[in-house]
């Protein structure tokens, strides 16, 4: 009995496996290639535009600065020639009321000139003479003679003290203040501030 379930076991493999030997192969499917996905990329950086040639400016030039304007400085005494040595503007005014414009000139010689614009362009003298200082004092010596009396004449000198202003080193302002003098009209005109028309 246990033979012929062996043999029958043995024919059933042997007929499957003849069976599976004879049948065709199953077509196996070709492995399907996927492309490969393309990676993105970068656009190329865009290429600048040549640069616009520019004119070439000048440097710029500075503005100009005025120059700081100093202001003159306190009164001091005038003790020599060259202290108040220029020509200082005045005005002065007849016994009419008419104003005349005038100039008071100290040259460096040691000399002196009051003149003043008697109308038209002419010019008339005032008074002139020499001065000098002595002890700090102006002394002015004029060419004509004062009239000290009807029938006495005698040099007209004045004594003053001088004083000036200036601005850095330069006198820009002359002020007299009388001592003494014969000639009433000049002691008069003196009695003033002078600004300095030329140095």
């Amino acid at each position: 009995m246990k033979t012929k379930l062996s043999i029958g076991a043995f024919a059933l493999a042997l007929i499957v496996l003849v069976a599976c030997a004879g049948a065709p192969p199953t077509p196996t499917a070709a492995p399907t290639t996927v492309p490969p996905t393309a990676v993105p990329t970068r656009p190329p950086a865009p290429t600048p535009a040549p640069a616009t040639p520019t004119a070439t400016l000048p440097p710029p030039t500075a503005a100009p600065t005025a120059k700081p304007t100093i202001e003159p400085g306190p009164e001091v005494a005038a003790t020599k020639i060259s202290d108040i040595v220029g020509v200082w503007f005045y005005r002065t005014r007849s016994g009419s009321g008419k104003v005349f414009d005038s100039t008071l000139e100290f040259t460096k010689e040691g000399t002196y000139h009051m003149v003043y614009d008697s109308g038209g362009g002419v010019k008339a003298i005032a008074d002139e003479g020499k001065f000098s200082f002595e002890g700090g004092q102006l002394k002015l010596a004029s060419t004509q003679p004062c009239q000290i009396s009807p029938t006495k004449m005698e040099p007209c000198i004045g004594t003053y003290l001088a004083f000036v202003r200036k601005q850095g080193d330069k006198p820009v302002q002359l002020r007299f203040t009388i001592v003494e003098d014969r000639d009433r009209d000049r002691s008069i005109t003196l009695q003033r501030e002078f600004p300095l028309v030329e140095p």
